[in-house]
């Protein structure tokens, strides 16, 4: 028989049937004509996939011969290539239907067909409905009121829901959008940032900008060990999270790809130019994060535009002196430091145009 594997529901949307003799022509039609969007496939060194292959041939490995996955309308774009690459062996992203990048991969499929900026689910704007104060001004307003701030959102437990604990899922609450990276043998599950921490982000926080390249979507350099965890602990008390550096073994999982990774040299893609900023493409300057290809989890420039600090610390063996990690190149890097394997280590004080940082909320 052949392999088969049926996305969607019936009752919500017409399925999605593919098998591995399909074309990737075929999936592509299938996909826009189903949900109004763009569906790139990729090959698994990142490039793209030409129309006339089939999916078996472009599989990142191999795959059950029969899978099922529920993509409904009402599913976040960003889960699509969770979907793809678990069930399928697929790597893909989604685009608006004339193939322009979407500019909210947290919307639903519904939203971002629609061209909305925002996912459908936050719409609820009947909540303002029960608002007039105007009647409830008796007596009976007042108990009414203090029913609602009963379960209001501070006493909540800081950590996401647990539904929203799926591997690539993404959570932004506190200006600063995370990845979800399921964990794997000695691993704990973690969030950690999609893009490293820009300048408004830093700015907002700590009322500084101290880089030398100056833009509103790059991300912020000239920062130290000691100024990262400042910032972190700012963040943390105004969020009432916990927010933190990654750890090296962390930082290198998510930049593989997580459990799932495909085992890319670069994260990402075994092509430098497609994953990242480094000194032969970037014009010896840092670069607008999110413009090279995410990897496997949805991660942006966790290989070049700047090297990224962690948490680890070392030890000199003849100078006694302590030393912090960094990972993953910068944008003035040789390909070989750009490798998700590749790292380096400064002193804490150390600041760099080339040197910034992601998060990690536990």
């Amino acid at each position: 028989m052949p392999e088969k594997s049926v996305f969607g529901t019936p009752s919500n949307i017409p399925p999605l049937e593919i098998s591995g003799n399909m074309k990737v022509k075929s999936l592509r039609e299938q996909f826009k004509s189903v949900f109004g969007l763009a569906l790139r496939v990729y090959k698994a060194d990142g490039t793209a996939a030409d129309d006339s292959a089939t999916l078996a041939s472009i599989r990142a490995g191999a795959k059950a011969t029969e899978a099922t996955a529920h993509l409904r309308q009402s599913s976040k774009v960003s889960s699509v290539p969770v979907f793809f690459k678990r069930e399928l062996g697929l790597v893909v992203d989604v685009f608006s239907a004339d193939d322009t990048e979407l500019p909210d991969k947290d919307a639903t499929l519904k939203a971002a067909a629609e061209g909305q900026s925002e996912p459908a689910a936050s719409k609820p704007v009947k909540s303002k409905e029960p608002a007039p104060a105007a009647e409830p001004k008796k007596e009976k307003a007042e108990p009414k009121p203090k029913a609602e701030k009963a379960p209001a959102p501070p006493a909540e437990p800081p950590k996401p829901k647990a539904d929203a604990l799926i591997d690539g899922a993404t959570y932004n609450k506190d200006g600063i959008e995370l990845v979800y990276v399921e964990g794997k043998d000695d691993i704990k599950g973690f969030y950690i940032g999609k893009y490293p921490v820009t300048q408004p982000q830093y700015q907002k926080i700590m009322g500084k900008n101290p880089s030398n390249w100056k833009g509103e979507n790059l991300p912020v350099e000239q920062v130290s060990w000691h100024d990262a965890q400042e910032f972190l602990e700012l963040l943390s008390d105004a969020s009432g999270k916990k927010y933190r550096l990654p750890t090296e073994k962390e930082w290198e999982f998510a930049a593989r790809g997580g459990k799932n990774g495909s085992g890319f040299e670069y994260s990402g893609s075994n092509t430098i130019n497609i994953a990242a900023w480094w000194k032969e493409n970037s014009g010896g300057r840092t670069q607008p994060v999110g413009t090279k290809k995410a990897n496997e989890l949805g991660l942006h420039d966790m290989c070049g535009n700047v090297l990224e600090w962690c948490q680890d610390e070392s030890v000199g063996s003849h100078s006694g002196t302590k030393y912090r990690s960094v990972r993953g190149g910068s944008y003035g890097s040789a390909s070989d430091d750009c490798k998700a394997t590749s790292g380096a280590r400064f002193e804490p004080t150390y600041r760099s145009s080339g040197v910034g940082f992601r998060v990690v909320m536990s």
